[in-house]
């Protein structure tokens, strides 16, 4: 008979209540598995054994919130984190800078100013660059605290060829701002097996107005056997990238620009010149490719390996081959992607242009069309590009769904150049004025 009741006295909560039926006996029932968290450091996040329901409860006005900024204070009001900056000229970055504005400049530009600031963590952190100015480092640089580095578009970090440039450790938090990586890698094959000349993020990384280039993988990194592959990056972590060019790295096996196994998101970004390949995504590597350009990797431009992961693209533009080498595992697209000249990737979308000639395509080199990174240009001359105005205003999205209002460069979308309604140009650049 207890089991019985036991059952009606579940089945009737919410309706009314019975005799025998208690807060305590339901609550662990009703609450379990329910993790709440409205990502606010204000409020209290707690299930509610009554009603099995979060409540969020905000702190006490005056509670310290956003630590992570050692240039800020921040306190709780209202329910939310209020952060005012400390006195200018406050000694930060571990010695290395002073606060100005909120932010830790002034941070020596050197390889010590740099791990000066990954020691302090938090930021993010700016550094006292004459002009544009390039850091070789002599050894690799491991970022093992949550930090955020902004060179500003001046500071260009050089591995010299002989060493990997950036590490991210597990569990750490991180962002690169405005820095080119470049020369990371070494030449002669190591003992144990190592990608990522550029950088290797094994933690949570997010790139933006970040140019990877010039650096290599060897054949034969690991004697033993092993992947000689993503030269630009190596990612078995998660990694935003956001206004980025991974360009001009090379490794042995495909996937010179970028070798996934984690989780990406990779958004008006291009990725061309990459030998063997631009894009290698393998075995449980999940992948989202939105609005970006894919060119001039040589005949290969994304292969996709094995395993259960997935790729997906959307308004991108590949010039080159996709191969997948499991022919069960296809490469989705989510709409208004450009295959050239082949069509292979599987673009099977009403929206999508498989097939088209590089003279439709009518693609430019890869050069500085202004903004912090180099792009391949939209070209109307001698025929008007097959990326131009394409996606529809509704469907201009970021890969949350949000509207993507710049192109790669920082430049408006959308802008309508054929027609007259916005429209954004498929791939990393907005076409802003027919030549």
């Amino acid at each position: 008979m207890r089991y019985v009741f036991g059952f009606m006295c579940v089945c009737a909560l919410g309706v009314m209540p019975l005799v025998g039926c208690s807060e305590t006996t339901l609550g662990p029932m009703l609450c379990e598995g329910v993790e709440c968290d409205d990502g606010n450091v204000c409020t209290g996040d707690a299930c509610n054994p009554a009603t099995g329901a979060c409540e969020y409860t905000p702190l006490a006005d005056g509670t310290a919130c956003d630590e992570s900024n050692e240039c800020t204070t921040g306190m709780c009001a209202d329910g939310e984190c209020d952060t005012t900056p400390v006195l200018d000229g406050t000694v930060c970055g571990n010695g290395a800078g002073t606060c100005q504005l909120g932010i830790c400049s002034n941070v020596a530009c050197t390889e010590q100013g740099i791990r000066d600031a990954i020691a302090a963590g938090g930021g993010p952190y700016t550094f006292d660059c004459v002009g544009p100015q390039t850091v070789v480092t002599e050894a690799e640089i491991v970022i093992d605290n949550d930090v955020v580095l902004d060179g500003e578009g001046n500071l260009t970090v050089d591995g010299d060829e002989d060493h990997r440039v950036f590490l991210v450790e597990e569990g750490v938090v991180a962002g690169l701002r405005g820095l080119t990586v470049t020369k990371g890698g070494w030449v002669e094959p190591r003992a144990v097996d190592e990608s990522g000349g550029g950088i290797e993020n094994r933690g949570t990384l997010s790139l933006a107005n970040c140019s990877v280039t010039q650096c290599s993988v060897p054949s034969s990194v690991n004697p033993m056997g092993g992947w000689g592959t993503g030269a630009g990056i190596s990612n078995p972590g998660t990694l935003t990238m956001t206004n980025c060019t991974v360009s001009g790295n090379s490794a042995e096996e495909p996937g010179g620009g970028i070798f996934n196994g984690g989780t990406a998101w990779m958004t008006n970004s291009t990725v061309s010149g990459n030998t063997p390949g631009a894009i290698l995504n393998v075995h449980e590597g999940t992948m989202a490719i939105t609005n970006s350009t894919v060119s001039a990797n040589g005949d290969l431009a994304i292969a996709k390996i094995g395993g259960p992961g997935t790729l997906t693209l959307a308004n991108s533009l590949i010039d080159g081959h996709c191969d997948v080498s499991d022919p069960d595992i296809a490469i989705m697209s989510d709409g208004y992607n450009i295959e050239s000249p082949g069509n292979t990737c599987g673009f099977d979308q009403a929206t999508d242009q498989p097939a088209k000639t590089t003279a439709e395509l009518n693609l430019g080199p890869l050069t500085d069309n202004g903004g912090p990174t180099m792009t391949h240009a939209l070209l109307t001359d001698p025929v008007v590009s097959v990326a131009i105005d394409q996606i529809p205003e509704a469907e201009c999205l970021d890969a949350d769904g949000a509207p993507l209002t710049t192109d790669q460069r920082g430049l408006a979308r959308p802008v309508a150049i054929v027609g007259t309604e916005p429209t954004c140009d498929v791939g990393s650049f907005e076409l802003e004025v027919a030549p």
